[in-house]
């Protein structure tokens, strides 16, 4: 699975002598994770089946400042990129519509660990949910 997520910062700072200056940081955040669902309690003819699921993987982390404010969002302009480490866990159910459609939604926690911080921070953690639409292939 991939995704994208975006986070930014703006800080003002007074310059002294040379006026007002602004600070901005937008953080990417791109994890790849590779993971398995294990379906404890059903069969494959099941039409309602309950599922938990794991994923490992990596991380890319993409930092885009601008400005020369210094202050909390320290100074310069320019791009990084960092690489990291993730992992996810849910649990949740599949709904099979017809032979090859389906709808799920399930709900877990994940977790991101950077080695140099991408915004404010070197971890990403948190709940998250998802539902969507599903197809199986016919073989």
């Amino acid at each position: 699975s991939a995704g994208v997520w975006r986070r930014q910062e703006t800080e003002t700072s007074s310059g002294g002598l040379g006026g007002a200056t602004t600070s901005t940081r937008t953080s990417y955040i791109v994890p790849l994770l590779t993971g398995i669902k294990f379906y404890p309690f059903t069969t494959a003819e099941s039409a309602l089946e309950p599922f938990i699921g794991a994923a490992i993987g990596l991380a890319l982390g993409v930092e885009d400042a601008e400005g020369g404010g210094g202050g909390l969002l320290g100074s310069g302009s320019g791009t990084t990129v960092e690489t990291g480490f993730g992992a996810r866990g849910a649990a949740g159910i599949e709904l099979r519509l017809s032979s090859a459609f389906g709808a799920t939604a399930s709900a877990g926690y994940q977790w991101l660990k950077f080695g140099n911080p991408v915004g404010v921070t070197d971890t990403y953690h948190g709940m998250r949910v998802v539902a969507g639409l599903t197809y199986r292939f016919q073989y």
